[in-house]
């Protein structure tokens, strides 16, 4: 947050206010955000493993990945990229 609050011209606080009022969620919010809409893309778009992907979009274990795009889109990957497969 520190490098983008710089580039923006504003302080970390600043920044994290204008999110945090902007989107009702947080910093991380919004990057898990990102993270995962990237991910979605990949896994109807490539054929690369699911690991890659977690690793690709920034996640640093399965676990976590697993765990956060569930959350968002209440369907595991795998079952996000069945139910997206065209027949």
């Amino acid at each position: 947050m520190g490098k983008l609050a710089s580039q923006l011209k504003l302080s970390t606080h600043h920044l994290s206010q204008i999110i945090n009022q902007q989107t009702q969620g947080n910093y991380f919010d919004l990057i898990n955000q990102y993270r995962i809409k990237d991910a979605q893309h990949l896994l109807i778009n490539t054929n690369m493993s699911i690991i890659d992907i977690a690793y690709e979009v920034g996640y640093n274990s399965k676990s976590s990945f697993y765990t956060e795009f569930k959350r968002r889109t209440q369907m595991t990957p795998n079952q996000f990229k069945k139910s997206n497969k065209e027949p």
